[in-house]
C-alpha cells in the first residue's frame, strides 16, 4: 500500500506540472480513499481544486488539513491563494 501511494502522489504531481489536472485530481482523490489521513496528499488536492476553480471543495479540503496538521506551512501557501480567490 505505501509503495503504490508513494508512486500514485508521484505520478498525480507529473500531471499537475504537466497542466493535466483532471487526471491529477483522479489520482490523488483515489490516494485520498486510499489514505485519507495523508497530509502532503490533501494539500496538493486542495492546490489543484484551487487552480481549477472549484473553491467549495477546496475549502473543504482544507479544513481537514487543519485539523490533522494546524501548522502546516504547504497548506498555509495554498489557503493565501484560495482566500485570494474567494474575493
Amino acid at each position: 500500500k505505501g509503495l503504490d501511494t508513494a508512486f500514485l502522489f508521484q505520478a498525480s504531481i507529473s500531471f499537475k506540472r504537466n497542466y493535466l489536472f483532471e487526471e491529477a485530481i483522479d489520482i490523488a482523490e483515489r490516494i485520498k480513499i486510499r489514505d485519507p489521513y495523508n497530509v502532503k496528499n490533501l494539500v496538493h488536492l486542495a492546490d489543484m481544486y484551487t487552480y481549477t476553480g472549484k473553491l467549495e471543495r477546496a475549502e473543504k479540503i482544507m479544513r481537514k488539513v487543519y485539523e490533522l496538521e494546524p501548522d502546516n506551512e504547504n497548506a498555509r501557501k495554498v489557503e493565501s491563494v484560495l482566500i485570494a480567490k474567494l474575493k
